[in-house]
């Protein structure tokens, strides 16, 4: 059992396909670690006896936490998509998934940039653009930052990604579905 004497708490949890449990949610303690903020998010991964495998805590957010599916399969991630300004938010890095072999860095200018496979995504915290291999994209809204991470709203998930990518509204959560089989690049 883990827990704090504060209030800790579940929103998420999954099971792979080796039998490890995945757990996302919320403390206001002490939970793995100094709390970070009044309420802080973790994911937990136990291995199939329930032995701790692995937790980590994230920064305090202002926005509301998602759920995640993959391929129809709800996941707990370590970076969870959040609602805010009423819209869908996935953290950046998460374009990788999209581009195979893709490294993640970091400009001067605090851009955050995606490379891989001939494919360049550069998306800068402050504006209302980002670039694929040098081309302008406008999203439906500028990104936010959660803690030092930055959120893309979901719409640059869609244009980027070779796959299809929706939110449900009605349940609260953001879907990846990548085909079965490899897939074209947009």
């Amino acid at each position: 059992q883990y827990g704090t004497s504060s209030q800790d708490y579940a929103l998420s949890l999954a099971v792979d396909n080796l039998g490890y449990i995945y757990v996302a949610g919320g403390t206001q303690g002490n939970l793995f670690g100094t709390n970070l903020g009044d309420k802080d998010a973790f994911t937990q991964k136990l291995s199939p006896t329930g032995q701790m495998a692995s937790a980590k805590v994230g920064h305090p957010s202002p926005y509301k936490s998602l759920q995640f599916a993959w391929s129809g399969q709800r996941i707990a991630l370590s970076y969870p998509p959040v609602l805010a300004n009423r819209l869908p938010y996935v953290y950046a890095g998460y374009l990788c998934s999209g581009i195979p072999g893709a490294k993640v860095s970091r400009t001067a200018k605090k851009e955050m940039v995606i490379e891989g496979r001939g494919k360049q995504v550069v998306i800068n915290p402050n504006l209302l653009t980002y670039q694929i291999n040098g081309k302008a994209h406008k999203m439906s809204a500028k990104p936010v930052m959660v803690g030092t991470d930055c959120y893309v709203p979901l719409d640059v998930m869609k244009t980027v990604l070779p796959y299809p990518v929706h939110f449900d509204a009605k349940a609260q959560t953001v879907h990846f579905d990548p085909p079965q089989k490899k897939v074209a690049w947009k």
